[in-house]
């Protein structure tokens, strides 16, 4: 799980067998465009933790200004012309790119409706829409293993530098 392109390549280097899936945060604002194209290039299945942003993630996991992308307004319009909410777009996105999605649910009536997002089919438009909410924005930055954990530095971990992140929704 989380290998980037670099730590993938590495292992692939050695590997005696290929790794099937690799399970990264995976969302509109953070969608791995990269990632994929190499691990569909070398047989490799991704799946998307927190395919809806994580909203009910700890406080102390949040940053002030981390965006949901529930709260997008594309997200918003393209659930209204659904007649879906917007975590049914979200996973209905996912799935659409040809990855897993693994939302947290507890709820019979959520994981129902998870479900129900199989149903939805998002037009061409619609998914350029969604993708063009990328900003590389991670949500769940794993700073507990870059600082005294197993890496160094949020760059080690993740193999790219720290953002900054003064971004808007849209």
């Amino acid at each position: 799980s989380n290998f980037s392109s670099k730590k993938l390549n590495d292992l692939l280097e050695y590997a005696l067998v290929i790794p099937a899936v690799n399970q990264v945060e995976m969302h509109p604002l953070h969608s791995q465009p990269e990632l994929k194209a190499f691990c569909d290039a070398k047989g490799i299945h991704l799946t998307a933790y927190s395919p809806l942003g994580s909203p009910g993630r700890p406080d102390f996991l949040k940053r002030d200004d981390d965006p949901n992308p529930m709260d997008s307004k594309a997200v918003h319009a393209i659930a209204e012309a659904h007649q879906c909410s917007p975590a049914q777009v979200l996973l209905s996105w996912g799935v659409g790119r040809g990855t897993s999605v693994i939302p947290k649910s507890v709820t019979e009536h959520r994981i129902k409706a998870n479900l129900e997002s199989l149903s939805v089919k998002l037009s061409d438009s619609e998914k350029a829409a969604l993708n063009g909410l990328n900003r590389g924005r991670r949500l769940l930055q794993g700073r507990g293993f870059a600082q005294g954990g197993m890496y160094n530095s949020y760059e080690e971990l993740w193999d790219e530098p720290e953002p900054d992140y003064k971004l808007t929704d849209e």
